[in-house]
């Protein structure tokens, strides 16, 4: 009885260590997770969360090869932050390695062979960055933001006038078009 105890004790112990323990939040915070598999050249590699005035908010120590990490945070819900990857050789992970990048449990992004750098924003409004633009539905659409991103999926090929304002003469801005995300 008691070997049975003692066994039921232990593995209790191991696996609450092994589930981990999700990072606390506070109601007015989101919990964030970046895991994260190093290859072979760890010392290649750093990381930062970033908030919108680039002061650091969390950012890597030195890292071991070949190794299994996982982090957990807190941002405020009105932190937009911004993960970014670097890799001094330009190869970002190699074979094995990968970064998994999530918010309140949902997979926001994954990182390998990023080359020299990758960057991803998250916990942004909509329309903050490429990745996660506004839709544009319907023949006219007017906002009120400023420096935000939309995507405008058209159904057949022509011409299409995209303006800023009202009248285009009393007006300085520049639009930028795409056809998809740049680098």
């Amino acid at each position: 009885m008691f070997r049975k105890m003692m066994l039921a004790t232990v593995l209790a112990f191991f696996a609450s260590m092994t589930l981990g323990s999700a990072q606390a939040c506070e109601p007015n915070e989101v919990s964030v997770k970046l895991e994260m598999q190093t290859d072979f050249y760890a010392y290649e590699t750093t990381w930062a969360i970033l908030n919108l005035d680039g002061d650091t908010l969390y950012a890597s120590a030195d890292l071991t090869d070949n190794t299994f990490y996982e982090y957990d945070f807190c941002i405020e819900k009105s932190q937009c932050s911004q993960l970014v990857f670097r890799d001094s050789y330009g190869d970002g992970f190699t074979s094995n390695g990968y970064a998994r990048l999530s918010m309140d449990g949902e997979e926001i992004d994954y990182f390998d062979n990023y080359g020299f750098a990758a960057s991803k924003y998250f916990n942004c409004p909509p329309g903050f960055d490429c990745d996660d633009a506004l839709p544009i539905e319907g023949n006219e659409f007017s906002a009120d933001l400023n420096d935000n991103w939309f995507i405008l999926n058209v159904d057949e090929v022509g011409q299409y006038e995209i303006s800023t304002c009202d009248n285009p003469s009393e007006c300085n801005t520049t639009i930028y078009v795409y056809l998809g995300c740049p680098i």
